[in-house]
């Protein structure tokens, strides 16, 4: 397939390059999907965040706090104590209250690990958050995720809490150069992985070599491991 999309057999988009395994048909001025492609598989974000968690991943003891739900702590952290951050504004039975916005003195220093996957991207005052994130950890206590650059604004999470930003590779170094001795970080993206994203493509619809091609200009997803 040497192109992007195709409707009614025209080229809308033309790459000389192979992006995707399909031809899928695209009205002009529209995404092909506004979900971020999960209506038909995973979203190509989450192959590089998964992927990044995965070769970073410890047996060793301890505890673990999530952002949302354990899914992550859970696979690449088996051996820590589970804890779900709660940042949806509600207290949930089987997780603690660790909200961004406001911090959570009571727990500081408790963590040895704090896994936040596409968080900062919805918290209004960033240099805050990350410092009550930052807070939460114990010395030497690492905080790994990812934050998102170019994208299509979450309207799920615009119309509850609010989607703020978007990153690049030096705003987000910044931020966490603060309150983190040990700062590393990993961009991943390029032209043609940027476009499908915002185009609402799945992983499942992409031509596998493209999505372990980078480009630092086209910053998609920033992978990062922050030690404090």
């Amino acid at each position: 397939m040497q192109l992007l999309f195709t409707k009614l057999g025209h080229k809308w988009f033309g790459l000389k390059r192979r992006v995707t395994r399909l031809s899928i048909v695209k009205t002009p001025g529209k995404p092909v999907s506004a979900m971020f492609g999960l209506e038909r598989g995973n979203s190509i974000d989450r192959y590089w965040i998964e992927g990044y968690l995965a070769r970073h991943r410890s047996d060793a003891p301890g505890e673990a706090l999530e952002s949302g739900d354990t899914n992550y702590i859970r696979r690449y952290y088996p051996n820590m104590r589970h804890f779900e951050s709660e940042i949806e504004r509600q207290t949930k039975p089987e997780g603690v209250v660790c909200n961004l916005d406001v911090g959570a003195p009571q727990l500081a220093g408790r963590f040895d690990v704090f896994v936040a996957t596409q968080v900062f991207n919805f918290v209004f005052d960033t240099r805050a958050a990350v410092g009550h994130a930052a807070a939460v950890l114990k010395p030497g206590g690492v905080m790994i995720g990812s934050v998102g650059g170019i994208s299509q604004v979450s309207r799920y999470d615009a119309d509850r809490w609010g989607h703020f930003h978007s990153f690049t590779e030096q705003s987000w170094r910044r931020y966490l150069a603060e309150h983190f001795s040990k700062v590393e970080i990993e961009v991943c993206g390029n032209v043609d992985t940027a476009c499908a994203f915002l185009n609402g493509l799945c992983i499942e619809e992409m031509d596998p070599a493209l999505l372990d091609e980078h480009d630092r200009d086209y910053p998609v997803s920033i992978n990062f491991k922050a030690t404090r």
